[in-house]
């Protein structure tokens, strides 16, 4: 048996990906919250229509750490099986 780590708490929604950082992300919560903003309609369809930043599903956390770390190689010798 492997053991995984696991998420026993949190709370709002991680930045995507490619928000350039914790100031893209500011920028891109005020362009997504403001209709009028200049490229809210940009960054809604970037975002795929959606997203809600205070939404925290800490089963989908779960399922995406068990997965990040099923897909890594075992690592042995350390008494029980660990993946690294």
């Amino acid at each position: 048996d492997a053991f995984y780590p696991v998420c026993v708490s949190g709370e709002k929604a991680c930045p995507p990906d490619d928000c350039s950082g914790i100031w893209g992300y500011y920028e891109l919560l005020e362009a997504l919250k403001n209709r009028r903003h200049p490229e809210h309609k940009e960054k809604r369809r970037w975002m795929g229509g959606s997203f809600d930043p205070d939404l925290f599903d800490i089963a989908a956390v779960n399922q995406r750490l068990r997965a990040t770390f099923e897909a890594m190689e075992p690592v042995t010798g350390l008494g029980k099986a660990f993946r690294a």
